[in-house]
């Protein structure tokens, strides 16, 4: 249907059903054969390349429009990955505050026990998947961006999580704990960046924790969080414009 016999793509055709199916009240057998046809015009051989990718990309952002919640499962992942980096950035002390009197108070601030140095009380606190969602929403600002950023080398400062624990290894019991010992058990073992005692003795490394450290630290100095942080923010503008157009029926051909 709407291919001429030269294999040129013909859209009319797949247009009048699409309307049919619409007017019949079948709103997602339109919404299907919409979809459909735009992935025959992006296979086209008479459709140049340039726009190939351009229908590519909108297929598996926003099912060209017709599907604009797809663009939500892509930031979820993005934002999931950026959740993950940060955190493990900030655990390390690679996340510094842009404040430059409180980085000037963090190098010359005694260190406690574990050899981090602690934050002025009035500070905003990193919050890893807050970070990941200020970074990614284009215009709207919830703070942590404004208060922390990527740092390549050391601050000074590490994210507590010793309060998960107890002397004895019982759980803490926020979400973050449960974020860390589920992490813990899903990859089967009990090292973690901070030095935080598991309360599992069950399972056994199957690396040296020194080495996962040293891998993490050789990354973060390299510019893994830094990169995480400009990507999240050009994928952010890109993905909401496209959830947003989407949404608004602008890339739809009717």
């Amino acid at each position: 249907m709407g291919d001429s016999p030269d294999g040129t793509f013909r859209p009319q055709p797949w247009g009048q059903a699409v309307k049919v199916l619409r007017d019949m009240g079948h709103e997602e057998d339109a919404r299907e054969l919409a979809v459909k046809r735009e992935i025959l015009r992006s296979q086209s051989a008479a459709t140049r390349w340039h726009l190939k990718a351009w229908l590519r990309l909108l297929h598996i952002t926003i099912g060209f429009g017709y599907k604009p919640h797809y663009a939500l499962y892509w930031s979820a992942g993005f934002l999931l990955i950026g959740w993950i980096i940060f955190g493990a950035a900030a655990d390390l002390g690679f996340m510094a505050p842009r404040d430059g009197s409180v980085q000037a108070y963090l190098a010359s601030a005694a260190r406690d026990g574990r050899g981090s140095a602690r934050l002025p009380e009035h500070y905003t606190r990193f919050n890893a998947p807050v970070f990941a969602l200020d970074n990614y929403l284009p215009i709207i600002e919830l703070g942590q961006d404004l208060s922390w950023e990527p740092s390549d080398v050391q601050t000074g400062h590490r994210r507590d999580t010793s309060a998960c624990y107890s002397t004895h290894g019982s759980k803490g019991g926020s979400w973050y704990c449960d974020a860390v010992e589920a992490v813990r058990m899903a990859l089967g073992h009990d090292w973690t960046i901070t030095g935080v005692p598991t309360r599992s003795e069950k399972v056994k490394p199957f690396y040296e924790p020194d080495l996962a450290t040293a891998v993490a630290m050789w990354a973060f100095r390299l510019g893994l969080h830094r990169f995480v942080y400009w990507s999240l923010e050009l994928l952010g503008w890109l993905f909401v414009s496209l959830y947003i157009a989407g949404m608004s029926g602008l890339m739809k051909k009717e």
